[in-house]
C-alpha cells in the first residue's frame, strides 16, 4: 500500500527550493480555504501553517505567497501563526529578518523551529522572531531526558522574552510536563 507522509517529511531531504516553494503555496491556499470555512462556523481555532525560509530566496516565490497572504481576511489574521520550518537554515542570512517583515502583516505570530536542544536563543529574537517551537518529534532520548530538554528550552526563551511552544509530543506525560 501506499505510505502516508505528513509535516516535514512531505518533502525528501535535499529536495530543490522550488518544492519547498510549491509546498507553501499549497500550504498556504489550503489554510485560507480553511480559514474561511471556520469562519463561517464561527469557530476561533488558531491555525498554524508552516513555511520555508528558503520560499524567501526567490523573488517569484515570495511574491507568490504574499500575494497568496493577501486574501487571508484581515479579522483572521490573529488567529494564523506562521512557523518557519527552516528558520535554522537561515539563521546567518539578511534575507530572513526581509522575510519575517514580508509575513508580519498577514499573522498573529511568526515562530521559529528550532532544535529541542537550541539554548542561545538570542539570535531568534534580534531576528524579529516572537515565539520559537521545540521539536520533541525526532528524538530519541529518554521521557525523562526530553522532559529536561523541554524545560531548558523552555528557560532559554523565557529568559529572551520568547513564547515557547512544543511540538511533536507523543505522550501524555510530555503534554502534561511541557504545560
Amino acid at each position: 500500500g501506499q505510505q502516508r507522509r505528513e509535516g516535514r517529511a512531505v518533502l525528501p531531504p535535499g529536495c530543490p527550493d522550488e518544492a519547498k516553494a510549491t509546498l507553501d503555496q499549497l500550504t498556504l491556499s489550503n489554510a485560507i480555504v480553511d480559514i474561511e470555512m471556520l469562519r463561517k462556523q464561527d469557530n476561533k481555532v488558531v491555525i498554524v501553517i508552516p513555511i520555508h525560509f528558503a520560499s524567501f530566496l526567490n523573488e517569484w516565490s515570495a511574491s507568490q505567497l504574499v500575494n497568496l497572504c493577501r486574501s487571508i481576511p484581515k479579522a483572521d489574521v490573529q488567529r494564523i501563526i506562521f512557523e518557519m520550518v527552516d528558520a535554522v537554515d537561515g539563521r546567518v542570512d539578511h534575507r530572513l529578518a526581509s522575510a519575517l517583515r514580508q509575513l508580519q502583516p498577514f499573522c498573529g505570530r511568526i515562530g521559529a523551529a528550532l532544535p529541542l536542544q537550541s539554548r542561545d536563543l538570542q539570535l531568534w529574537k534580534n531576528v524579529g522572531f516572537k515565539s520559537v517551537i521545540a521539536d520533541f518529534g525526532d528524538t530519541v532520548e529518554s521521557e525523562e531526558e526530553l522532559i529536561t530538554q523541554g524545560d531548558r528550552f523552555y528557560m532559554a526563551a523565557r529568559r529572551e522574552g520568547l513564547m515557547s511552544v512544543a511540538s511533536g509530543l507523543s505522550s501524555r506525560s510530555l503534554v502534561l510536563a511541557t504545560g
